[in-house]
């Protein structure tokens, strides 16, 4: 990768065209990149910025010829990522996805709430290449399990956010806490422990967990989830221009502290689809959320005081 994120591999002649093309629209960097990539599709059916993981697999289980067990190896996916390119679809297919897609994901105003202006044909297209993207990550995690099986590893599939198509007007994965972008895939196959989390958790506790299936201390502040302790509501937290957004989300209920609008409380049981604003309307449960989201508020100020004054402190030397 070079400076701007583009694979060196790609540059040169289509690349000084690509500039030439985004000074004459006089786009913006991320406007710039995402042109690229449907330039580069179309000349090379390449996504060409990002590295998918099919590009360096083989490379991967080479590397670990040479690793003494134990090992502890973690590869990040970004099949599933915009602007959702399947590898298997033909070249001008997958340029129109991402185009269309364009039409309402917007580089720099994905934060922004949009009006839908696609029809049904064009959102399919989208919601299409989308799915192929995870089959395409499913057949990854497959071939990777089937060609490590002689290693007898405990294999994690977890994801770190989700998408949005539409939803509440937000497109992407911007700063926001619907169940649709924070609620992920989390399972752990092969190992010693079978069961099901009925209870919503934070990524927090999966590092811990790694550590109790790998049988070393844990040096994390979150417990495991093979522990039997007290639950406690996990909390999701964004820091924005405006302050932080945080959410404190139970078994059942869902507080979202927003600093540029209205909270939000919604009963997911009930409204899985986070329709029904009901701030206001259970005083007792909001107020016990959101003591929790103060409480956790007050302490994250701390952190960034205690940090300013240890980074005041080493610029200055004393530390």
């Amino acid at each position: 990768m070079d400076e701007d994120g583009y694979k060196c591999e790609y540059a040169g002649r289509w690349r000084t065209l690509a500039v030439k093309i985004i000074k004459m629209l006089r786009l913006n960097v991320n406007r710039a990149r995402f042109y690229y990539n449907v330039l580069m599709v179309l000349l090379r059916n390449e996504y060409a910025v990002g590295l998918n993981f099919d590009k360096f697999y083989d490379e991967v289980l080479k590397t670990l010829e040479n690793v003494k067990e134990p090992f502890f190896l973690w590869i990040l996916f970004i099949e599933t990522h915009f602007p959702y390119a399947p590898s298997k679809w033909n070249r001008w297919k997958k340029a129109k996805s991402m185009l269309v897609y364009d039409k309402y994901y917007r580089f720099g105003g994905v934060q922004k709430r949009l009006e839908i202006n696609l029809d049904r044909k064009e959102l399919e297209l989208v919601l299409d290449a989308y799915d192929h993207c995870i089959r395409e990550a499913d057949e990854l995690t497959e071939r990777l399990w089937k060609d490590l099986g002689d290693y007898d590893p405990i294999l994690i599939v977890h994801a770190d956010h989700g998408d949005a198509f539409g939803e509440h007007g937000f497109f992407g994965h911007p700063p926001e806490h619907y169940e649709y972008l924070i609620r992920v895939p989390l399972v752990i196959y092969n190992a010693d422990v079978k069961g099901v989390v009925k209870e919503p958790v934070s990524l927090l506790r999966l590092a811990p967990t790694i550590c109790e299936l790998a049988g070393i201390k844990n040096e994390f502040p979150q417990p495991s989830l093979l522990e039997d302790v007290e639950y406690k509501p996990p909390i999701v937290e964004n820091r924005l221009e405006e302050g932080f957004r945080i959410t404190v989300r139970d078994r059942e209920w869902k507080l979202i502290v927003n600093p540029d609008r209205e909270d939000e409380l919604y009963n997911i049981k009930r409204d899985p689809m986070e329709q029904e604003n009901l701030i206001g309307q259970e005083p007792d449960i909001e107020n016990e959320l959101r003591k929790l989201a103060e409480r956790h508020l007050r302490q994250r100020l701390e952190q960034e005081i205690l940090k300013a004054k240890l980074d005041k402190l080493r610029k200055s030397g004393k530390i």
